[in-house]
């Protein structure tokens, strides 16, 4: 156990952003480099192995919680970060298509982005003595930040495509969201002391996004604070695919540059 729990911002927190930025370079690295459709077998069991790995690293963490008397319903591995463990298993079996381009631009974009926002305020990390859960947190999120950009960049989500691949995801993610909200109104509704707060969308649940849970929640009706989260994170979403699409578009003017100089 910690001494004293792990502080925001702190040398463990400071760490592993440290180590996901690390991670998120190696990922776009590599997923250039094996972008190419004969690569394709590889990637898809690479994708789903570490899906695997990353369920098995959640049941662990589940076990571990509930033997040091942490368990509860709040353990239910269902927040926007647990759900890439349930999608990258999938990819082997995925066709080419519409299906599989929705899974791509979900990871990529949603995924990718609330990986990264974590480390803003990495609550899991910061709020329990047991270190292990707390080394969970940080480095389950920073394999995502490897992973998801991984995917970005092996399937090469910038441009007009890629933006479409976008907007389908999100509508997954839209879907999950609504699972969660009519999950959590359910149960806290059937039980006061159960504090389910999937996605963290309830009125009762703790602070989380900090921006709009402070400005914006306490002062409107839950459904409209919901159209708020929905606009707010799909503009966060689209992060990853705007910051490709832009750095793409410098690479192949640079390269267009030194054609027409030569």
């Amino acid at each position: 156990m910690w001494n004293e729990k792990p502080s925001k911002f702190g040398l463990l927190h400071i760490g592993f952003i440290v180590l996901a930025l690390v991670l998120f370079g190696l990922g776009i690295y590599l997923g250039r480099k094996y972008s190419g459709e004969e690569y394709a077998k590889k990637r898809n069991w690479f994708l789903a192995g570490v899906g695997f790995f990353l369920i098995v690293f959640e049941i662990i963490k589940i076990s571990l919680s509930v033997a040091w008397g942490e368990g509860g319903i709040s353990l239910i591995p269902f927040q926007i970060c647990s759900t890439p463990m349930y999608l990258l298993p999938l990819f082997p079996f995925l066709k080419e298509g519409k299906v599989k381009d929705a899974v791509i631009g979900y990871l990529s974009t949603v995924a990718l982005a609330a990986a990264l926002c974590y480390y803003v305020n990495p609550s899991a990390m910061t709020r329990t003595y047991y270190v292990f859960l707390s080394l969970h947190s940080g480095f389950y999120h920073a394999i995502l930040a490897g992973v998801l950009s991984f995917v970005l960049a092996a399937h090469e989500v910038w441009n007009k495509k890629g933006f479409f691949k976008a907007l389908v995801g999100y509508a997954i993610f839209t879907v999950f969201s609504l699972i969660a909200v009519g999950a959590n109104f359910a149960v806290n509704a059937a039980n006061e002391e159960a504090n389910l707060f999937l996605f963290y969308l309830h009125p009762d649940a703790p602070v989380t996004f900090p921006v709009i849970d402070t400005l914006v929640k306490p002062n409107v009706p839950f459904a409209v604070y919901y159209l708020v989260f929905l606009v707010i994170f799909f503009l966060i979403a689209l992060l990853p695919w705007a910051i490709a699409t832009l750095v793409v578009l410098i690479k192949k003017s640079i390269v267009n540059t030194k054609t027409v100089e030569a």
